[in-house]
């Protein structure tokens, strides 16, 4: 008989653990459909709503939702932990699709939602500057390898205003934030290639583009041995992209103001092309040097054409940090317990209160700072300037959004505190009559 109710007692605690392993999947599943399908819809609804009011920001439109929710542990007092739940949802309405954005339109510029635990940021994911590119002159080198960092090129950041080409000025503006690599293919080819004006391609076009060997030189080595190889050889299926070159002339004849039709090419050598509207050269001490009017997904609030492991600091990395924090506060929570001769009266009251910390890390080369805080200003509660990461990391300056306890951006290093204050009330009372034998309850 003994050994019955220890098997039953056993088995009973077996089960109950499988049905609330089971409860708390299926919940967490539920959690995560339902945030899917509602970031689907809320980036058709923002999409439709941008198209029927004629703007092309949402043309695409973009959701992502970041929530803490309380786990489905079961304590005295309900849940304490929470964790995250992640979605994001993607939609379009083709009415705008095709719509053109012209020079400083600023309103059709490409924008991303982001929801965190109920407060709502709007993130342009491409911005318009002056883009100011200067190529070292007289340099010739045979590989990539080989260029000296002191003769690099250099890519200088000016704003939509400033529009003219004047050597000393432009090289007193911020440089564009390129990785290496980036700076040493932009100076080799501009040396190496007269025509260095750089576009992708398909293998679609049928041919080894307008720059024969060279367009699929990868590795922009300048030589043409590596196409000995069939993976690689032109007149074969193994190419499926190339890069082709163009001179300044023939990106320069394809704006066109008039109609809306603005080339795309590689302007920076980030490996990314850049919408040019204007394009101008000029020759500088020592530099041949261009200006370009530019729309580019590397000047947004956010970078799409990047990703973390584009980055070896792991502060540049864009999108949310690991370090996040939680600061719980537990007031007036309770579990009173009453007996008497008659009833047994059980209360249980829960007064939480948290405040959720998670970093956003933001593009440190958006063009437009102060548009970024304008266009939230309900969710911003506060922004400063301080020390830079390098200066933190020395003890040379504290990060200035450190000491707050609001939303707060930090506008040296374009990095977004989201703080958000989340309660957590709920209480019940229950009542058992204890007078009555089992019998009178029958």
């Amino acid at each position: 008989m003994a050994q019955a109710l220890i098997e039953l007692a056993v088995f009973s605690a077996v089960l109950f653990y499988l049905i609330g392993v089971s409860a708390s999947t299926y919940i967490n599943s539920a959690y995560q459909q339902n945030s899917r399908l509602q970031m689907m819809r809320m980036a058709l609804l923002q999409s439709y709503k941008s198209s029927e009011a004629g703007r092309a920001d949402r043309a695409s439109g973009t959701f992502q939702m970041f929530d803490d929710r309380l786990g489905t542990d079961v304590g005295k007092y309900g849940s304490t932990d929470r964790q995250p739940i992640v979605a994001s949802g993607s939609g379009y309405m083709s009415t705008q699709v095709m719509q053109s954005v012209d020079w400083d339109d600023t309103t059709n510029l490409p924008v991303m939602d982001l929801k965190v635990n109920g407060q709502s940021f709007v993130l342009r994911t491409s911005g318009f500057a002056n883009y100011y590119v200067f190529i070292p002159t007289g340099m010739t080198y045979t590989t990539i390898n080989n260029v000296p960092a002191s003769a690099e090129a250099e890519v200088h950041v000016g704003p939509v205003a400033q529009d003219n080409l004047d050597c000393g000025a432009a090289m007193g503006l911020p440089k564009a934030y390129l990785g290496h690599e980036a700076a040493r293919r932009l100076t080799f080819e501009a040396n190496k290639y007269k025509d260095f004006f750089a576009r992708k391609v398909t293998y679609a076009d049928a041919s080894c583009g307008s720059g024969g060997a060279r367009s699929f030189d990868y590795r922009r080595t300048g030589g043409a041995a590596f196409l000995t190889a069939a993976p690689y050889d032109c007149n074969k299926s193994g190419a499926y992209w190339a890069w082709q070159y163009d001179t300044l002339a023939t990106v320069a004849g394809k704006i066109d103001t008039t109609n809306g039709s603005f080339p795309q090419y590689d302007l920076d050598g980030d490996l990314s092309e850049e919408t040019i509207y204007a394009l101008e050269a000029k020759t500088c001490p020592g530099y041949t040097a261009y200006r370009a009017e530019v729309m580019a997904s590397s000047l947004g609030d956010v970078d799409s054409s990047k990703s973390y492991l584009d980055y070896d600091n792991t502060y540049d990395k864009p999108g949310f940090r690991s370090d996040m924090r939680i600061y719980s506060t537990l007031d007036g929570t309770y579990l009173d317990i009453k007996e008497s001769p008659s009833t047994s009266v059980s209360t249980a009251q829960k007064n939480q209160y948290d405040m959720v910390e998670r970093i956003y890390q933001l593009n440190k080369n958006m063009a437009d700072v102060q548009s970024f805080k304008d266009r939230n200003p309900g969710v911003i509660e506060t922004s400063c300037t301080g020390a830079t990461d390098i200066e933190q990391l020395s003890s040379a300056g504290a990060d200035c959004c450190a000491s707050s306890t609001a939303t707060c951006f930090d506008a040296t290093n374009k990095r977004l505190y989201i703080r958000s204050r989340i309660s957590d009330t709920r209480g019940r009372k229950w009542l058992t009559d204890t007078g009555a034998t089992w019998q009178g309850s029958l």
